[in-house]
């Protein structure tokens, strides 16, 4: 039995345990916790989370030398995320324990929609706990641990709202969104093609500027540093679960608008192929200049990094200082 079968099925066990335990006990009963009692406070140490529902949904978050996280040892994990989850198990408190009149509510919660999270530091499980759905104020979350003895209602103090969606069950929610984080120190060469436009491609290579012949161009050398250093920090604005494999295969088999190969010193490359998007009701630029209904939306594109089965969604807003022409550079 692999490893991801047998956590699911501890995963359900443990909340027909819990499902069982709060319906069956003779004995139940509110007792009083205090607020700090749930707090993990040294998440520094946590280096392995795991997260399980009784859908057999399964989420590794593994911490690694280089103090990156991956999630199912496929992906990078996304850092604000992964410091979020940390800082929600560092700061929930106990908001106010439950009313008797709710424990078969909570407990059925808990049962069919709570998610497991077991918490690790050097192989050791420092904390088990379960976190359900929102409160019918939507400012409390219930919560289950077994050293409690009871469900609890649980919060951050400050923050308004509940704290289940930061509890990602879907993996390619966890992946890191980054696509470029480079600069004129770290890049080898970069590539801008345009196949419908083919003269308006170039490259930059050992900074300097070349057509699509590989003919080189005098271009003022601030100009080739501006563009360099724009590839720092560009994070994509979401990936597209929703897009079937049929619809990311159609979108890969039309010819992209533009295509940025970056390569960097250390050997690296990412590959960055923008496609345009249809206009539809959501595009806040519904007509283009000349009072003409937009038939490509101005302000974003799909985008698929590398070979990657899933699509982005890239913001010309973040992406616009790099998706230049070779006229942009020499003029």
């Amino acid at each position: 039995m692999n490893k991801k079968i047998r956590y699911t099925l501890i995963g359900i066990l443990l909340l027909l345990a819990i499902f069982y335990v709060f319906n069956y006990s003779k004995n139940w009963k509110t007792v009083n916790i205090a607020s700090e009692d749930i707090a993990l406070t040294d998440t520094a140490a946590v280096d392995h989370v795991f997260l399980a529902d009784k859908n057999g949904h399964t989420i590794n978050l593994v911490k690694q030398l280089n103090n990156d996280w991956k999630v199912n040892d496929h992906f990078l994990v996304d850092p604000n995320k992964i410091n979020l989850l940390l800082a929600t198990i560092h700061d929930m408190r106990v908001q106010r324990p439950i009313d008797e009149s709710q424990h078969n509510t909570i407990v059925a919660d808990l049962s069919s929609r709570g998610i497991k999270v077991e918490c690790y530091s050097n192989g050791d499980n420092i904390k088990t706990f379960y976190i359900g759905s929102e409160t019918a104020d939507k400012i409390g979350t219930f919560y289950f641990e077994a050293s409690k003895k009871e469900p609890l209602i649980v919060h951050i103090p400050g923050f308004v709202g509940y704290l289940t969606p930061r509890f990602i069950i879907q993996e390619l929610k966890w992946k890191d969104k980054m696509v470029f984080d480079d600069d004129q120190q770290s890049i080898s060469s970069i590539q801008v093609q345009y196949p419908m436009n083919p003269s308006m491609s170039f490259e930059i290579k050992n900074n300097l500027l070349f057509d699509e012949k590989h003919i080189q161009i005098a271009v003022d050398s601030n100009r080739i540093k501006h563009y360099l250093n724009s590839f720092k920090g560009l994070y994509h604005e979401a990936y597209l679960d929703f897009a079937t494999p049929a619809q990311i295969d159609s979108i890969k088999n039309r010819s992209p608008f533009c295509s940025i190969w970056l390569a960097r010193k250390n050997k690296q490359q990412t590959r960055l192929r923008l496609y345009f998007k249809k206009a539809d009701k959501r595009t806040k630029s519904q007509f283009d200049e000349n009072n003409q209904p937009n038939e490509t939306d101005p302000e974003r594109f799909w985008g698929i990094i590398d070979d990657d089965a899933e699509l982005v969604s890239i913001q010309t807003f973040n992406f616009g200082k790099i998706i230049k022409t070779k006229l942009d550079l020499t003029n």
